[in-house]
């Protein structure tokens, strides 16, 4: 089974184009990865989830990633990344 990644960055850090290179050196691999960049956050902006609806609707996304990794895991049919 292919590993699967859920990479979030901020586009104010120079870490967006480090999400963007660990994402591709995945998918490189045979792995699957999803990367988000998320413009005018700061650095772990999710701390922030009962304030900021950006935090909040990163934390859905995770919510997703993790509900699709385990039915992957149960059905073996993967979702697309």
């Amino acid at each position: 089974m292919a590993r699967r990644a859920l990479i979030a960055a901020s586009e104010m850090l120079s870490a967006d184009a480090d999400a963007d290179a660990v994402g591709a050196a995945q998918r490189a691999t045979g792995g699957r990865c999803e990367v988000q960049l998320w413009p005018g956050m700061f650095h772990v902006f999710q701390v922030g989830h009962r304030l900021l609806p950006e935090a909040r609707a990163f934390l859905t996304a995770v919510e997703q990633f993790i509900a699709d990794v385990e039915t992957t895991a149960l059905t073996g049919d993967p979702r697309p990344v």
